[in-house]
């Protein structure tokens, strides 16, 4: 993530992505917008330890969200990780594959320190006009969430989604935040609710791991390679 001078990221003018579109007539086409920069936090999960270096389907929990976010097409993650022995791992995990700092930083908070999503995205270079995807340490999905943009209110919006059918009655599902910048002086009003197109689960313990990863080996998981789904408010 390129910063200014004064530790803000970059991001001023809007970035030209590309994607799939269909047209009205059913006619897929690559189209090319210009829009806002999009951040994410991956936010530690209050008083449990993070499973981001537990293996799904041969890649680590930690390795699968950055890939998907950077999918996504989020111009940079921020990860929180704790002081401890665990939280010190990820984070040598993640300066190992992601060391440049480009498109992946670490904010480290000391246990049981609860900063909040926007919090560590300020720590982490984030500027506070910036709005930023909160991520849950433990989530495991396969939606587009830069389309959670097409459904924010002023506030933001908050998405919920559904663990894979096959994994309903084990998995909980979780949700994802896009925190707006606050308007004004204060942060009274209320963001959407969003159920989410596609899915999410926790994955809190080894044990659950192994059961995505056999989920994943039976063909039972859709899209944990990247398929993208749309968001559509509840």
């Amino acid at each position: 993530m390129d910063r200014t001078r004064d530790g803000e990221i970059m991001g001023e003018a809007k970035r030209e992505s590309t994607g799939w579109h269909e047209t009205s007539h059913g006619i897929g086409v690559w189209t090319r917008r210009m829009r806002e920069p999009l951040y994410a936090v991956i936010h530690r999960v209050p008083d449990r330890d993070s499973p981001g270096l537990l293996h799904i389907a041969g890649k680590r929990l930690i390795e699968r969200q950055i890939d998907w976010l950077l999918m996504c097409g989020c111009d940079g993650v921020v990860v929180e990780t704790s002081e401890d022995a665990g939280g010190r791992a990820i984070a040598r995990w993640v300066d190992a594959h992601h060391g440049d700092g480009s498109d992946v930083l670490v904010v480290s908070t000391a246990a049981p320190a609860r900063l909040g999503p926007r919090e560590v995205a300020r720590r982490g270079g984030i500027g506070a006009a910036r709005s930023v995807l909160a991520i849950p340490a433990d989530f495991l999905g396969n939606a587009d969430l830069s389309c959670m943009a097409t459904v924010r209110n002023g506030y933001g919006v908050v998405a919920f989604f559904e663990p894979p059918p096959a994994l309903a009655r084990t998995f909980g599902g979780s949700t994802v935040r896009l925190v707006r910048a606050p308007i004004g002086t204060g942060f009274r009003g209320q963001p959407t609710a969003a159920r989410g197109a596609g899915w999410g689960a926790r994955v809190q313990s080894a044990a659950q791991a192994a059961e995505m990863s056999a989920a994943v080996w039976r063909g039972e998981v859709p899209g944990i390679s990247g398929k993208w789904d749309v968001m559509r408010v509840a």
